[in-house]
């Protein structure tokens, strides 16, 4: 999608529930790992994806044969922050419905800090490898996301010797390791609740196994 990388959106998901009466909703999600709050641009940026695909929405699909309704969908934008967000970004978000996520807060530090042991140890692989032998960036983030769906979606399985040419196992190995432990459903696990406001709420689980069969346990997440 053009759209995305001219706003260099981190990625795009589809929740599987869609709202009665209501359009089935696609979430841009932009991820945040600073030392400084996140500033007004980049939720800017966020309003401005869903201001172009909401202007450019094309309602019909053209083909050699008559043309077909596009299936339409409502789109919706969240910045996920370890360090916060300014006081301008907060406003900014409010007013256009861009939903922030802050990840500062102490319930939040195990995952924090398991994202920064595993990037440093990744940057850490690469620096070490031959100048000739260094993968293109792109190919250490195929790596991720397909362990990452393929924890969420229980028929995709990831086989990493599929690939024509595979990653060194230094650099897969810190990777692999975030996914696993994050396929354990441990308390480092990250709820999102969506209350009846053009915000959405992150909390931190204190038992990440009652919490979705038992909804009425919502009271054991701290926001």
């Amino acid at each position: 999608m053009d759209i995305c990388w001219r706003h260099q959106a981190d990625a795009l998901g589809q929740f599987r529930y869609v709202p009665p009466f209501s359009l089935p909703v696609r979430l841009f999600v932009e991820a945040k790992f600073t030392e400084g709050k996140v500033q007004l641009s980049t939720v800017r940026n966020g309003h401005g994806v869903v201001h172009d695909i909401n202007e450019n929405m094309v309602t019909t699909l053209q083909g050699p044969g008559p043309s077909r309704p596009r299936p339409r969908h409502h789109y919706s934008y969240a910045v996920f922050a370890t360090a916060g967000f300014s006081r301008n970004a907060q406003e900014y978000a409010l007013a256009h419905q861009i939903s922030l996520v802050d990840l500062s807060m102490p319930d939040f530090a195990g995952l924090r800090e398991l994202v920064r042991s595993a990037a440093r140890d990744v940057h850490g692989a690469l620096a070490a490898l031959p100048a000739g032998e260094v993968p293109r960036p792109y190919r250490v983030r195929r790596h991720l996301r397909r362990l990452l769906l393929a924890l969420v979606d229980e028929y995709m399985e990831y086989d990493p010797d599929a690939d024509a040419h595979p990653l060194p196992e230094s650099v897969t190995e810190p990777l692999d390791r975030l996914a696993g432990v994050l396929s354990g459903r441990s308390t480092l696990g990250l709820v999102l609740a969506f209350p009846s406001a053009p915000f959405v709420l992150g909390l931190a689980s204190e038992d990440l196994y009652a919490f979705p069969p038992v909804r009425s346990r919502a009271a054991s997440c701290r926001p």
